[in-house]
């Protein structure tokens, strides 16, 4: 099972969003633990020093003959503090909301805070008057006020942490833009582009990638042009035994006339395979070759078409079929001996193909956008599920029962690459037998 390709840019987001979320957390938690630390130290002091106020400025608690209830100047304080006057264990004056009771029960003589359930109490003795002061404050209030800055805080730190993650995405894409570089770079090569890649301005990392790569490429490239030279040397070594044998087989036809069938057939195998041998050195050629390589001029067409549909009339004729050539277009910009091998292979095909009595049409016509070279005929023709693979290396369709080598639609190919032009098959004359299309661009024709 194929595993699925994964995003290095949405993994890298994906872990830098989620350490900054637990980073951001943690932060949280220690901000409102600091700030509880703080706010409880503050109002702690705040206490303190309400305890102190109140034994300087209240006399004799002892005159007042009733409980007295103080409420403070603010009742809607949201620090709201309570205390109680104290002697002898009893309350005898103390805030409205503050219990009956004490706060914190006899205990230690020294001054301090202690809490007592839900409140916070400083405890200050005045032995010399005889009474204490206890000032407490609601753990509760305390805790409001922390939500109060917790619910401030909350959305504009989401929207930091969106913002973290907007430029932490811009981030990630800017930093990732070597790769999408390098593979743009990659796309853009031929297949015979085998030119290692820069490593200038590349970043360490990408580099052990890019210098694997040009090794690879390296050595396809030697391999290649072994390739190369091995079909381009074997090919030119076989023409000329294959010449001294098929004069040899022609002299003993002369000599021997009881044997010219099975000489007459040897005789057609040895032109077969001479004519494998010449594709293969043309092969061999527009595979060395680089793009633009060869000079392009500006080839008539008419004059083309006219010599190669000469030079099939022989052929045609011994098959009383009928060869047209038509010609609607002036010129073209590439190499004249290419475009003659093109035409030459498309009417050898369909003169060899087509039963006798068909006709083959040979034309040259400009499009709106596309000047086009076509050979069309109207025998058996190919399938259409077969045309996409009729310009593969020694692909023939089987059942045709006719020889052949198969590499003729793979010169056309390789030329009309060569070209810049499509290859193009479709159905041919009156419905029947097989259209092929050389399709140039307009930057190579003349309007």
């Amino acid at each position: 099972m194929k595993t699925a390709a994964y995003s290095l840019q949405r993994r890298l987001l994906t872990v830098v969003l989620g350490a900054s979320s637990l980073l951001w957390l943690s932060s949280v938690a220690v901000m409102i633990d600091v700030a509880w630390d703080e706010t409880g130290d503050l109002f702690d002091d705040g206490l303190k020093e309400t305890a102190h106020l109140i034994v300087a400025t209240i006399g004799d608690p002892r005159a007042a003959a009733t409980l007295v209830e103080i409420v403070p100047a603010d009742a809607k304080s949201r620090v709201r503090m309570h205390y109680q006057i104290i002697v002898d264990g009893r309350v005898i004056r103390r805030t409205a909301g503050a219990p009956q009771q004490p706060f914190v029960t006899a205990g230690s003589d020294d001054d301090g805070y202690a809490d007592s359930g839900p409140w916070r109490v400083y405890v200050l003795h005045n032995p010399v008057a005889g009474f204490d002061i206890q000032v407490a404050q609601q753990d509760e209030s305390r805790l409001e006020i922390l939500e109060d800055l917790a619910e401030d805080l909350l959305l504009p730190a989401l929207a930091l942490l969106l913002l973290l993650a907007l430029v932490s995405w811009f981030a990630i894409w800017y930093l990732l833009r070597p790769l999408q570089h390098t593979a743009r770079v990659i796309a853009r090569k031929s297949p015979n582009d085998l030119t290692p890649l820069a490593t200038d301005r590349e970043p360490s990392e990408l580099l052990p990638v890019i210098s694997a790569l040009n090794s690879l490429l390296a050595r396809l490239n030697a391999a290649l042009i072994g390739e190369r030279r091995f079909t381009a040397d074997a090919a030119h070594e076989l023409r000329t035994p294959l010449a001294a044998l098929r004069t040899q087989v022609q002299l003993m036809q002369r000599q021997q006339s009881g044997e010219g069938a099975s000489l007459q057939k040897l005789r057609d195998d040895i032109d077969r395979i001479t004519a494998l041998v010449a594709q293969s050195l043309v092969l061999a050629r527009l595979d060395h070759d680089e793009p633009g390589q060869r000079v392009r001029t500006q080839v008539r067409l008419a004059p083309l078409l006219a010599e190669v549909c000469e030079t099939a009339r022989a052929a045609a004729a011994a098959k009383a079929m009928t060869l047209e050539c038509r010609c609607h277009a002036e010129q073209i910009d590439g190499d004249t001996e290419l475009l003659c091998i093109a035409l030459r292979n498309l009417i050898d095909n369909a003169i060899r193909y087509c039963p006798p009595g068909s006709r083959v049409q040979v034309t040259a016509h400009k499009m709106p956008s596309t000047m086009e070279l076509v050979v069309s005929d109207n025998g058996p023709g190919v399938p259409f599920d077969e045309r996409a693979r009729l310009a593969d290396r020694f692909y023939r369709v089987l059942g045709s029962g006719v020889p052949g080598s198969g590499l003729g639609l793979s010169i056309v190919k390789r030329i009309a690459d060569r070209h810049e032009a499509t290859l193009i098959f479709a159905d041919g004359l009156d419905g029947a037998g097989l259209t092929v299309r050389l399709s140039f661009p307009r930057a190579s024709f003349s309007v």
